[in-house]
């Protein structure tokens, strides 16, 4: 009895800062950042196993996807039962190629299916952010599985008039390789690259400005030689 009273009357001693609230949008086992070209460096790669986290992700046309950020589901890529390439109209068969419902982290892929086309247009919130090795695909039986190019993994959840939703249809879900996510329009690209006559059209529109001394010479040389791969189509 006596160490019950002891225990009551100790406990208003413990203040907010002791008590250990877990956070949710983080991880004390993250490897810090990591970015596209570091993804796809061999040597940089291999440093790596499958599903480590990372706290932000610099994309390949240099947008910063940090854990908590908000992002749009764009359209349903896989087709369906009436899936036309140019003349696109989605049916109830159709559903996302690199969108899973659930979290498939350390599971296998194939017992999860694909989000459903319905979902198109919903923001989610980055919950987590992973690696993994992309699939050797040659013939070497030797070959050391961590000598592949990293692809980025989002683990998302929904949200709903700003608030994370855990009652919605589909309250977990996977966003598997995420610059081919965007590069197919599943995942609304906040940056998106140039087209080649955006390309054109901007670089003559430096080259004007550089005419006209808006511009150094060396910031029209930086303009030029970002937009000339794209021009010449590389």
């Amino acid at each position: 009895m006596k160490k019950l009273l002891i225990l009551l009357l100790c406990a208003p001693l413990f203040t907010k800062s002791q008590i250990k609230i877990p956070a949710i949008f983080s991880s004390s086992t993250s490897a810090g950042s990591i970015t596209y070209e570091q993804a796809n460096d061999i040597e940089f790669a291999q440093q790596y196993k499958n599903n480590t986290k990372f706290d932000s992700y610099l994309t390949k046309d240099d947008v910063q996807i940090k854990i908590g950020d908000i992002l749009e589901i764009g359209n349903a890529f896989m087709e369906g039962p009436n899936w036309k390439m140019f003349d696109r109209t989605y049916e109830a068969g159709d559903v996302f190629q690199s969108i899973y419902n659930g979290d498939i982290q350390n599971r296998d892929i194939e017992k999860y299916k694909h989000l459903p086309y319905s979902q198109s247009g919903n923001k989610v919130v980055v919950h987590s952010i992973y690696v993994k090795h992309k699939k050797y695909t040659g013939y070497n039986p030797l070959k050391n599985k961590k000598e592949t190019p990293l692809y980025i993994v989002l683990f998302v959840k929904p949200v709903k008039d700003g608030i994370v939703s855990s009652i919605l249809g589909y309250p977990r879900i996977t966003i598997i390789d995420l610059e081919e996510a965007f590069n197919i329009g599943e995942v609304i690209n906040p940056n998106p690259s140039l087209t080649r006559p955006e390309a054109i059209r901007k670089l003559k529109e430096s080259k004007d400005l550089f005419e006209i001394d808006m511009l150094s010479e060396e910031e029209y040389n930086q303009i030029r030689n970002k937009l000339t791969p794209i021009i010449n189509n590389n």
